[in-house]
């Protein structure tokens, strides 16, 4: 008489079943793509699953089903001007792009106005910080795809070395009679500068050169924040000569921008400030 072998069945019944999931037909839909950092995620259409890029490489993806997002990250290890092209966008896509901080807050978008055409958002002051930044793309209104791709570029410009510099708190230190440089840029960049003075008396806040796109802005306030005197170009690319009194000691801000803040520029302005 036979005995039951509790261990060879269990081995022929196991055997069994992997060998009709091997011929059973994969549910994975199209949009399943494994992510090579993270490997529990199955596709990139999440923070968590978001897609780690490096900063100045083009990366090729696709919105390969209606209602897909696709997630990345990336990380710069020093402060900068970020811009990010999307581009080409294929036919049937009208691309969205949403930008979030390290804490997935949204902090910049961009909306294309019609299928097909690219997406450029540039530098904004709130990503001038160094950090980990995430960026979603997708079709906007969730309602088309493409077997197409489309290109995502992430580029840091470092060549301001005042930046980041737009708000008082974060204003650059700089020395009397010494000339510093800047940039206006983008449309909306504020610039801010303080120094400290050991006597009162009269200043001249000069700058010089001005590029040619920038109508130059400047205004001067005291250590509570309260502006003091200011000066605006009559034209672009005029340079711009401000006299204050000072009436005491202590610590000064200057800020400059283009007047109506619809200019940018690539090239350099020079502030010095003389006592």
């Amino acid at each position: 008489m036979k005995t039951f072998n509790l261990k060879s069945w269990m081995f022929w019944a196991l055997s069994i079943i992997v060998t009709v999931a091997t011929f059973l037909p994969c549910s994975c839909s199209k949009d399943d793509k494994p992510n090579p950092v993270i490997p529990s995620c199955q596709n990139n259409d999440s923070f968590g699953c978001a897609t780690g890029i490096t900063v100045g490489d083009t990366i090729t993806e696709k919105i390969e089903s209606v209602g897909d997002k696709d997630y990345f990250s990336f990380a710069t290890s020093q402060a900068g001007l970020i811009q990010m092209e999307v581009n080409p966008v294929p036919a049937d896509i009208r691309m969205a792009v949403y930008v979030y901080d390290a804490q997935q807050t949204q902090i910049a978008w961009s909306i294309a106005p019609s299928n097909g055409q690219g997406v450029f958002l540039a530098s904004l002051p709130l990503l001038r910080a160094a950090g980990t930044y995430y960026v979603k793309l997708g079709d906007y209104g969730d309602d088309a795809s493409s077997a197409d791709d489309y290109k995502l570029l992430v580029r840091l410009d470092t060549s301001d070395a005042n930046e980041i510099n737009n708000a008082f708190s974060t204003a650059t230190s700089i020395a009397l009679d010494q000339s510093v440089q800047g940039k206006i840029g983008p449309a909306g960049d504020v610039d801010y500068f303080k120094f400290t003075t050991s006597q009162a008396g009269l200043i001249q806040v000069q700058v010089d050169p001005v590029p040619s796109d920038i109508r130059m802005a400047v205004y001067v306030y005291d250590s509570t924040q309260t502006q003091i005197g200011y000066l605006i170009a009559s034209s672009n690319g005029q340079g711009v000569n401000l006299n204050v009194d000072l009436t005491s000691i202590g610590t000064y801000y200057v800020r400059l921008s283009d007047y109506g803040d619809n200019s940018s520029s690539t090239d350099y302005y020079a502030l010095t400030v003389s006592q």
